[in-house]
């Protein structure tokens, strides 16, 4: 007998390229991008979007088993993903990024999408500080330099396989919230910045480089995601756990030769499993 079947883990592990967002999945609200590496380029899964590379970045498996992105300052490697509109993300705020910060440059880049230094027309500058102990930043600028510029409590561990999700409310002055490898941390305010929404200018994402180029990466990136609204810690422990749930995937025909169990083994193993099927039983 056979059946075809979704299974629910929806690539938990990574989807292949060209596989859109499942626009019915709760975590859809509201996603902007959502970033994977590989085989061959980064690709955006709600835009349909491949990058272009710059420098000499390479995608290869990170410690794992994962695809990512391995980017070295020395060689001013970085992705770059021509503007759209949606990524203009001028209201509240949620990233997320995975993957391993390797010892090199001091600041770390995960995503950036503003002008030069990102004083201004900032819509999101996601990266480190410049501390031998790296710790997840966050800028946001209005059109009139206005700056917020927030940082972690938490550091992240020089090597390892981490997970950063930052949250933020509609205005620059707005104190995000930040988790480290599922852990929500304390926030540093640097600088506060006014009440008012961040601008931008229509500048492209750029992946481990900021646009000026003084904020580099060493390490890799598997994987960067941004919403238009803050994800509760509920959504982010559930995107944390299986990150490409959101991804679309092609049914599966699964074929099962049973002794006299007939259908109700095969429906109750889809329930056990939390499958889905699709279609008729088939004889």
């Amino acid at each position: 007998m056979a059946f075809a079947v979704a299974p629910a883990e929806r690539w938990a592990r990574q989807p292949q390229q060209g596989l859109p967002v499942d626009s019915g999945h709760p975590l859809a609200r509201d996603l902007r991008f959502l970033i994977s590496f590989g085989p061959n380029a980064p690709y955006d899964h709600v835009s349909g979007t491949l990058g272009t590379p710059s420098g000499g970045p390479s995608i290869e498996t990170m410690r794992g088993g994962a695809r990512a992105a391995k980017l070295d300052s020395a060689g001013s490697d970085f992705y770059s993903f021509a503007h759209r509109p949606e990524w203009e993300i001028l209201s509240a705020i949620t990233l997320a990024w995975r993957g391993v910060i390797a010892s090199g440059s001091n600041y770390r880049h995960f995503a950036g999408k503003h002008s030069s230094s990102g004083g201004s027309f900032n819509p999101f500058d996601f990266r480190t500080d410049n501390s031998a102990a790296p710790k997840p930043t966050i800028v946001r600028a209005t059109g009139g330099a206005s700056t917020g510029n927030y940082e972690s409590t938490t550091a992240l561990t020089v090597g390892a396989i981490s997970t950063v999700e930052v949250t933020q409310g509609a205005f620059v002055s707005d104190v995000p919230s930040f988790y480290v490898n599922g852990l929500l941390t304390g926030t540093t305010t640097l600088s506060g910045g006014s009440a008012a929404p961040p601008a931008g200018t229509g500048d492209p994402i750029r992946v481990g480089r900021r646009t000026d180029g003084a904020v580099q990466m060493d390490g890799y990136t598997e994987y960067l995601a941004g919403w238009g609204r803050i994800l509760t810690a509920t959504e982010l422990a559930e995107f944390r756990a299986r990150p490409y749930a959101l991804i679309k995937q092609t049914p599966r025909r699964v074929y099962f030769i049973t002794a006299g169990a007939g259908p109700s083994f095969q429906a109750a193993w889809a329930a056990r499993s939390n499958a889905v099927i699709q279609g008729a039983l088939h004889a």
